[in-house]
């Protein structure tokens, strides 16, 4: 069925738990419960296996939010990755020693803003491509310019490109760090950075 806002607002409850899919986005399923209660599922493949997660209710996640967090997920899904884990991992507690690493404040950043846009998906595949392979386990506020200028420069001289040092895309990777940063300052982590430098400044007390 090619779900709509007023098909799924007039979506009717039965003696049995409904899964519609979404036609337009293959993968999106609209549950309605016996009780009423509506929501949304996304199917996806991860190792070869069937896995399901809730992305949210209706009418609090509309539907075209919910057929781009679908999107989100099942591209995720494409690259290997396990959607319904990054969300665990993210709501998990993290220790004062993990939650400043830069896997963990990706994560965040991705869940709480990225997912929300249109380029999301694709921000999200650079950050996991460039930034957390290289230093997923260091803390975000210790990547400088020069960590990102220096690792392109050796890749670019084994690779023989033409990125330059402090130029294109080495540019664009410290760039992505920036924002991250700027998001964990935002989010009142315990260690604040000047996001136009690479020195940290202590919070300032309230």
């Amino acid at each position: 069925m090619k779900l709509t806002a007023a098909t799924v607002d007039k979506m009717q409850p039965t003696d049995r738990r409904q899964e519609i899919p979404d036609t337009l986005c293959t993968g999106l399923y609209l549950t309605v419960q016996p009780t009423g209660k509506k929501g949304w599922q996304v199917r996806y493949r991860h190792d070869g296996v069937h896995r399901r997660m809730s992305l949210g209710g209706y009418p609090v996640l509309s539907l075209a939010d919910a057929r781009q967090r679908a999107r989100d997920a099942l591209a995720a899904a494409t690259e290997g990755r396990d959607p319904a884990e990054e969300v665990k991992a993210a709501k998990a507690p993290k220790t004062e020693d993990d939650r400043d690493k830069s896997e963990v404040l990706i994560c965040q950043y991705h869940k709480r803003h990225l997912s929300g846009l249109k380029s999301g998906a694709v921000v999200r595949r650079e950050l996991d491509r460039h930034v957390v392979a290289a230093w997923g386990d260091r803390e975000i506020h210790t990547i400088s310019k020069r960590d990102v200028i220096d690792r392109w420069t050796a890749s670019q001289k084994r690779a023989r490109g033409d990125d330059k040092p402090g130029s294109g895309l080495s540019e664009q990777v410290y760039e992505l760090v920036r924002r991250t940063r700027h998001f964990a300052n935002e989010s009142g982590h315990r260690r604040q950075v000047n996001v136009e430098g690479d020195q940290p400044r202590p919070r300032a007390d309230r």
